[in-house]
């Protein structure tokens, strides 16, 4: 936009005489309220200047040939003469004349502070030129040789506050930003020598920067940091409440979509793209730009990523893509071919690889592992699945595709015999199609829009910003902006808002108001301020202080809780749990005939026929709520849900000076508040329980949460979904299959080995853990060219799903890696639907949230095969026990029958593994396969229980960190 057509059409609206008072010294100000409209949208802002400043802009405007010396203002010398208000009414008709030119000069349009950005967002807040120091970039300062920041000088810069934060710029006229500062709930403002080494030196403190400026003068200083605090103060992160030490706030009545496997995914993801407008924004941990995001490839040829995104490319939507940069000798990503064939398909398609490697700052073994996708401000996805190869499935999990219409050349892949190698050369087959069975893929995600979606933007806009900034990365790139046309709510009490606006608007009533700054310019202290809102103000502020510093403690209050309950158990000899009457060799008995003791296959089908006869009545009345509230498989929301961004976040990989762990703060908290059950599906499963180097907390909080139920003789149910196997290349038994067999390590030690693991705690307190605790995995089978076979379904969604109430969705495994902040870069969300539906848990008739139930049931029905909804809706019940657990026996015993395969509990060593595998009797395939019911198995506790896994000093792999692998 023209500065030019900017400037034109301003008037002047108000005019008043501030006394501005500093150091025991008085500044008479005059101000000026300026007015446009642009955009049918008026703008208003005000300028504040000493009667000094107007003269010496009628002094400089007469050395230029064309002004008009009608509208200067009078000699300095009888100037001075004037009373103020006879001051102000030449300072008035002055600019008026001026402001009548059809063409200004750029020290008046300065003047008037004007920029091509101005009137970009709703709002226009005080901008003007300042000299800063550095880039003010946090990550760039604790670099040794930034220090020369004082030494080059200072830096003229074009300084503006948007209702988001600030951004400065090479000078008014220029629209590229040289660095954004979002507001944030640390942003601090300090000022003078003491605080910047300058009289009239402003620092802006916030996680990512310390960006130090100065203005001309005292008073110029004093009203930046004003402007920027009045902002600030009425920001988002000052009237909100926050959780889990998180960055962000509680976003309300945004709407969702959940998706479980990747077809309805994909396509969705490429419907949203299709309809982008402006910008978007890609963070993968792999990318590949090849793959068709619709299927059958042969109907969808125009579906593939590099496709569709150099499409809308070519309309003028920026596209920004941020991929994690592997180290070649480690992983076979070539992220360097995804870009460059991005950025050669359009100039608008912007690729960062990230991280460079640096073994000085030990960054190469972490890396980026979000999965996000920002499309306008209209939707963001974000879940387990990347935009590349192998990713895409249906619930199904289809085992062949000879024709390679769905999984089409270097997509029909199985990891486990051989994993991606040449992903250039995509179109040719990695394994044997006709005769080698893919490794389906099972995952979770979802969709959201909503105000939800500026914080995911801004999320993302954080890491691209420091990228292309980070001494080890891209240089002079272009920085990413805040999207200013956000058709959004804030989440600021209308209340306050309201009562800012009359307070406000009284103030403007009056020609004349006499402000006392006194020094303390975060308040403007004659002016009368309405009660209310002073009341208010310190209601925030009290709240928002109280969440801060109890959240830190919230993790020991909750153990110290706990802690003390058990004494008052022990003290009082309560016994609320009947096993404890019963001998220890009796109760372990009791529990071993309790898991082998099945019923033959055809008592189990007669049962499960009388079980949808039994509850016929109670099934009725469920369906008739059913249809009120849609079916299960329309997984929508009216607007209802609640969410709140978390991520991982350390000084690698955001540049910020402290380590978030709000994921991690997220799954402690909601865990030790469950009341019933909580779901849990993930690629790992790796705690403190494990013993060091582990340092997240999960399992501990786990333990904890069951303890408190057995001694409250509480009915409570953990369920836990993972992979039967890391998706590593090799057999367990192969020598070079280390990376496999140390990450089975790890998952056992935290389950069921050693001491420490979960099991072994729980036992000290009930003979049978796995009444409260259970873990399953997922298998299916087919025929490839006549031959049966068998894979395990790769589990790698990273999903907890808490009394059918809450959700907490995202990028993040269970492990070190994701949870403890600094390590791999993540983001999550934590949501509840506050629209309620009426379900039942451990028998009672509950309310629950809609979103988490339907999300629930979907994903239990796939699993287990079944549509007894009367049964998988009350995770507590013995129904449900015959459905699920027995579902999975049942199927494990058949697998164990016809493939032989493992894992299985049957193998303890290495050396079994082949012979045990030989027992396989696939012709008896067509008796036994029929009753196999979904994909339900038991996960393998008791595998490989006589190997020790770890790594050995002889393997290449323990020259590696051993956090590497946690």
């Amino acid at each position: 936009m023209d500065i030019q057509e900017l400037a034109r059409n301003v008037t002047i609206e108000h005019s008043t005489i501030l006394r501005y008072t500093v150091e025991s010294q008085v500044f008479i100000l005059y101000s000026l309220t300026f007015k446009k409209r642009f955009n049918n949208k008026d703008y208003t802002w005000k300028v504040n200047r000493k009667a000094e400043d107007y003269f010496k802009l009628s002094k400089t405007l007469k050395y230029y040939a064309g002004f008009d010396t009608d509208a200067s203002l009078p000699y300095y010398k009888h100037f001075l003469k004037f009373e103020d208000v006879e001051k102000l009414k030449a300072i008035v008709t002055f600019i008026e004349e001026l402001l009548k030119a059809d063409t200004h000069r750029e020290e008046f349009i300065e003047f008037l502070e004007l920029s091509t950005m101005s009137f970009s967002s709703t709002e226009k807040y005080k901008e003007g030129y300042v000299y800063k120091y550095g880039s003010g970039r946090l990550s760039n300062q604790k670099r040794c040789f930034n220090c020369c920041n004082k030494i080059l000088g200072r830096k003229k810069r074009w300084l503006r506050i948007t209702r988001d934060g600030l951004e400065y710029r090479l000078s008014n006229t220029s629209e590229v930003v040289e660095e954004v500062i979002q507001f944030a709930i640390k942003f601090d403002i300090l000022y003078g020598v003491e605080d910047t080494e300058f009289i009239s030196g402003i620092k802006i403190v916030s996680p990512q920067h310390r960006l130090t400026f100065i203005a001309n003068d005292i008073q110029k200083r004093d009203e930046w940091v004003e402007a920027i605090n009045a902002v600030y103060n009425i920001s988002e992160f000052r009237t909100s409440m926050v959780r889990h030490k998180s960055s962000f706030i509680i976003r309300e009545n945004n709407l969702g979509k959940f998706y479980i496997d990747g077809k309805d995914y994909f396509s969705d993801v490429y419907d949203r793209l299709s309809e982008a407008k402006k910008a978007v924004c890609i963070s993968d941990w792999w990318l590949t730009p090849d793959m068709n995001l619709k299927r059958p490839c042969s109907k969808t040829p125009n579906s593939k990523i590099i496709d569709l995104l150099g499409e809308i490319a070519d309309r003028g939507v920026k596209i920004y893509i941020l991929l994690y940069k592997e180290l070649s000798f480690a992983l076979t990503l070539n992220s360097l071919y995804s870009k460059r064939k991005l950025q050669k398909r359009s100039p608008n398609i912007k690729v960062l690889r990230h991280p460079t490697v640096s073994i000085r700052g030990g960054n190469f073994i972490w890396s980026h592992h979000t999965k996000l996708i920002c499309v306008d401000n209209t939707c963001a996805f974000l879940g387990g699945l990347d935009l590349c190869w192998g990713r895409w499935d249906t619930p199904e999990h289809c085992l062949d595709d000879i024709d390679g219409e769905i999984w089409p050349g270097i997509d029909y892949s199985n990891s486990r015999i051989a994993d991606f190698v040449k992903v250039d050369d995509f179109e040719t087959d990695s394994i044997d199609r006709n005769s080698e069975p893919r490794m389906p893929w099972h995952d979770v995600a979802i969709s959201v829009s909503g105000v939800v979606v500026k914080d995911l933007w801004i999320h993302f806009m954080q890491v691209w910003n420091h990228v292309i900034k980070d001494i080890t990365g891209n240089k002079n790139r272009e920085h990413m902006m805040p999207l200013n046309d956000m058709t959004v709510h804030q989440r600021i009490t209308n209340n306050l808002v309201d009562m800012l606006a009359k307070a406000s608007k009284a103030s403007k009533k009056n020609n004349s108001i006499l402000i006392d700054f006194g020094g303390n310019i975060n308040i403007q202290k004659n002016l009368e301020e309405n009660e209310e809102v002073a009341k208010l103000k310190a209601k925030f502020e009290k709240e928002r202080k109280i969440s801060e510093k109890e959240e830190i403690k919230i993790t020991e209050k909750k153990f110290n809780a706990m802690n003390i309950f058990k004494n008052i158990v022990k003290n009082k000899l309560l016994n609320p749990y009947p096993e404890a009457h019963i001998s220890r060799d009796l109760a372990k008995a009791r529990a071993e005939d309790y898991e082998t003791n099945l019923k033959e296959e055809e008592e189990e089908e007669t049962n499960e026929k009388n079980l949808n006869e039994e509850y016929t009545d109670e099934r009725r009345s469920f369906e008739h709520f059913s249809r009120k509230s849609k079916d299960y498989n329309t997984e929508s929301s009216n607007g209802y849900l609640e969410c709140q961004v978390l991520r991982s976040a350390g000084s690698w990989n955001f540049g910020i000076d402290t380590t978030e762990n709000s994921i991690h703060n997220a799954y402690l908290n909601i865990i030790y508040d469950s009341t019933n059950f909580i779901y849990i599906e993930n690629q790992f499963f790796i705690s403190s329980t494990a013993g060091k180097p582990v340092i997240n907390r999960i399992g501990e909080a786990l333990i904890k949460r069951i303890e408190m139920a057995i001694l409250c003789g509480e009915e409570y149910r953990v369920i836990v979904v993972l992979p039967l196997l890391p998706a590593f290349e090799g057999s367990v038994d192969d020598p070079a299959a280390t990376v496999l067999r140390v990450q089975l390590h790890w998952e056992y030690k935290t389950i069921c080995r050693g001491k420490k693991s979960i099991y072994e705690r729980l036992k000290q307190k009930t003979p049978t853990p796995e009444k409260y605790i259970k873990f399953f995995s997922l298998r299916t089978h087919g025929k490839i060219s006549g031959k049966p076979v068998t894979e395990m379904i790769y589990v790698h969604s990273k999903l907890m799903i808490i009394d059918d109430r809450i959700i907490i969705i995202g990028s993040a495994n269970i492990n070190d890696r994701s949870m403890v902040g600094n390590r791999d870069s993540e983001i999550a969300m934590i949501i509840e639907d506050k629209e309620r539906i009426v379900s039942t848990l451990n028998g009672k008739n509950i309310e629950v949230s809609k979103f988490a139930h339907h999300f629930r049931m979907n994903l239990f029905k796939e699993h287990s095969g079944s549509n007894n909804i009367m049964a998988l809706r009350d995770p507590m019940s013995d129904k449900f026990y015959r459905v699920w657990d027995r579902r999975a026996k049942k199927n494990t015993k058949n697998y164990r029958k016809i493939f032989g395969c493992y894992p299985d509990d049957l193998i303890g060593s290495l050396n079994m593994v082949h012979d045990f595998m030989n027992e396989a009797r696939l012709d008896l395939y067509e008796e036994y396969s029929n009753k196999i019911v979904g994909h339900l198995v038991e996960f393998p506790l008791r595998f490989l229980e006589n190997e020790n896994l770890n790594i050995s000093v002889r393997q290449k792999e323990y020259l590696l960190p051993e956090i590497t692998f946690t």
